[in-house]
């Protein structure tokens, strides 16, 4: 008894062809895979994921920086001010009020 196949010439043509479409999408993959990997590298060296809108630096928003009195937008006109000229914002309603404060005054 023999172990032969018959594989006519046409199926050796479509499996060659898909081999390469294979290939090549192989490729593509790998270098969508690379610019994923960039993508992921950079928002984990900036340590988060998007565009930063607030220059406040972190530490004011922590506990300790809260203890210490340090400005963030929601408590400080000065920083409310500077984060909305920064970013385009509209006015606040804490910059409102210190506004009103000085008109008072």
């Amino acid at each position: 008894m023999s172990n032969t196949t018959n594989v006519d010439k046409k199926s050796v043509s479509t499996v060659t062809t898909t081999s390469k479409a294979t290939d090549k999408t192989a490729t593509d993959a790998d270098l969508g895979l690379d610019q994923v990997q960039e993508t992921i590298d950079a928002e984990n060296e900036q340590g988060f994921r998007g565009v930063e809108t607030d220059s406040t630096p972190n530490e004011n928003y922590s506990l300790q920086g809260v203890g210490k009195g340090l400005p963030t937008p929601e408590t400080d006109a000065a920083q409310a001010t500077k984060v909305r000229q920064e970013t385009g914002g509209a006015i606040t309603n804490i910059e409102r009020n210190a506004e009103q404060n000085k008109a008072d005054k």
